[in-house]
């Protein structure tokens, strides 16, 4: 990462409101499709 050849960003699958970080972590305890990487992001 440091030598740029791999972008974290490219992992993130799932972009949640940080209102709903509850169902976010059930869903990803669930191990449910799609659910790899998970960008929490507060509502502007």
């Amino acid at each position: 990462m440091r030598s740029g050849t791999v972008d974290p960003l490219q992992f993130i699958t799932r972009v949640e409101p940080l209102t709903d970080v509850i169902a976010a972590y059930k869903a990803f305890d669930l191990r449910r499709p799609g659910w790899l990487k998970v960008e929490l992001r507060p509502e502007s």
